[in-house]
């Protein structure tokens, strides 16, 4: 989905919702570019130390390709605090005069993430996750105890949750459909056609917890198994009948698509 150059070399890895690079990424004084089809407002970075154990000193600097040359995103909300835990890096949409260019051969919509001189930190996974380790936290504070041996983050059960909730829109029959578009180019809605993470966010974290208590649990209506389920419904009550979407495809906030979000703005095959 995305594709991650680092040290000029491609490390995406995975065809899918999340990239596990193929090499942990060291922010050693080299840039690392994230490149998509379309404009984007966000990535998720997975670090190499867990939830709260990483060092607060880090500042990221994360630019866009504006037509001539590289300028700082617009409204940068780094949910990483410092890159002190795995989490979110946002961003506005519609940044001024956004434009493709081409990085090591690939022409797409990039992103240079860097850090200050001198600082390092390594992460091994990028995508665009809606719910992160920091939600899970706010609902049950020692949810990192459960952590998977040998893994820094929920970023499995995060995916996992993803890939549902677009999963169960697909199955909706829902498409991106604009009447301005040829037919031959509907397509159906992937995570970065919905253009508003916020909207999404609350139903991400439960069905997240409700993956990781299904994961816990060992048979049928113990402890694990019964706040799976809860949690399952928690996550079907928070979904927003109200989706913003992109529409025409163009990675942008549009006036019609601002106006006023619609019951997933979208038509259907």
């Amino acid at each position: 989905m995305l594709t991650v150059i680092h040290n000029s070399v491609d490390i995406s890895r995975e065809q899918g919702r999340f990239e596990f690079l193929s090499s942990e990424v060291d922010f050693d004084g080299k840039y690392l570019y994230v490149g998509y089809k379309k404009p984007i407002p966000h990535v998720y970075l997975n670090l190499n130390h867990p939830h709260g154990h990483g060092n607060a000193n880090h500042t990221l600097t994360l630019s866009y390709w504006d037509g001539a040359t590289w300028q700082s995103v617009k409204g940068l909300m780094d949910l990483t605090f410092g890159l002190t835990r795995s989490g979110s890096v946002k961003w506005n949409l519609n940044q001024p005069n956004e434009a493709k260019t081409t990085v090591e051969g690939v022409d797409l919509y990039w992103y240079r993430l860097s850090l200050a001189p001198g600082e390092e930190i390594e992460f091994k996974g990028i995508g665009p996750l809606f719910s992160d380790d920091y939600d899970l936290v706010q609902v049950i504070p020692d949810i990192m105890d459960k952590l998977p041996t040998g893994q820094t983050s929920f970023v499995r059960f995060h995916d996992e949750a993803l890939k549902d909730i677009v999963k169960d829109l697909r199955k909706a029959g829902l498409v991106i459909d604009n009447t301005r578009l040829d037919p031959s180019q509907r397509k159906q809605i992937d995570a970065y056609d919905l253009l508003d993470k916020e909207e999404i966010r609350e139903a991400a974290k439960y069905f997240a917890l409700s993956k990781i208590f299904a994961w816990l649990s060992d048979q049928p209506e113990d402890k694990w198994d019964q706040l799976s389920a809860k949690y399952q419904s928690e996550a079907a009550g928070s979904i927003t009948p109200l989706i913003t979407v992109d529409i025409d495809n163009n990675g942008l906030l549009d006036d019609s698509e601002r106006a006023e979000p619609q019951p997933i703005i979208i038509g259907r095959l």
